[in-house]
């Protein structure tokens, strides 16, 4: 993957897999102010990567099912076999965060709302 930022400054990343042979798919790609978040899936996983100044993050590894994103850039992941457990990545202009979240309280939270992950499409 190559970006070009305003400057004319290129940088230059290949997209990390263990099964390189297999080949990705990038499933979506979108700016969060001034980082980059791809989601992309290899042979057995999706990785969710931020490129932020240069700098390349994983954030999530593992097979999505499930996928929010709300309007305040946090992304709720919920993966196979997640025995109730969700990933929440949060992403803004300061800081990025990954933490655990029990699906219960979700359901709480009206602004989120799931969605199948192979139907997902963003905005």
């Amino acid at each position: 993957m190559r970006l070009l930022y305003q400057n004319n400054t290129t940088f230059n990343w290949r997209v990390y897999s263990n099964h390189s042979d297999w080949g990705i798919d990038c499933n979506h790609i979108c700016w969060f102010g001034n980082k980059l978040i791809i989601i992309y899936k290899e042979k057995h996983s999706h990785y969710l990567v931020k490129i932020e100044n240069f700098n390349v993050d994983i954030l999530f590894i593992g097979l999505i099912t499930h996928i929010c994103i709300t309007e305040e850039n946090v992304i709720y992941i919920k993966q196979k076999d997640n025995k109730g457990i969700l990933q929440r990545i949060y992403v803004n202009i300061y800081q990025t965060s990954v933490n655990s979240v029990p699906e219960k309280y979700i359901e709480k939270m009206p602004d989120v709302h799931l969605e199948n992950f192979e139907e997902f499409r963003l905005d």
